[in-house]
């Protein structure tokens, strides 16, 4: 008899978390989110992390990507594979 599998989430179909540090904040109990980079899942479960910024305090924080960063991710794309546009204005030929 085959075990039943739980459905894959989205991070796990497309293969890619958010890596967030958290900086604490003076008079505030919320720590500020700051995202520094992107973790990769591997075939063996294991994490590829790129950071564009290293943490001061040394942590960071992975975690699957929510439906917003996902389609800040796609305009991203989107916007790369756009042409660029002409100037609006005659130039010299």
């Amino acid at each position: 008899m085959k075990e039943a599998h739980a459905p894959k989430s989205s991070a796990e179909v497309r293969g890619w978390k958010a890596v967030y540090t958290i900086v604490e904040r003076e008079g505030s109990e919320k720590g500020l989110w700051v995202r520094i980079g992107s973790a990769f899942v591997n075939q063996d479960q294991s994490l590829n992390v790129k950071l564009n910024a290293m943490p001061v305090n040394g942590t960071i924080h992975i975690r699957d990507a929510d439906e917003e960063e996902i389609e800040r991710a796609r305009a991203r794309r989107a916007a790369r594979s756009e042409p660029p546009r002409q100037a609006a204005f005659g130039g010299a030929a």
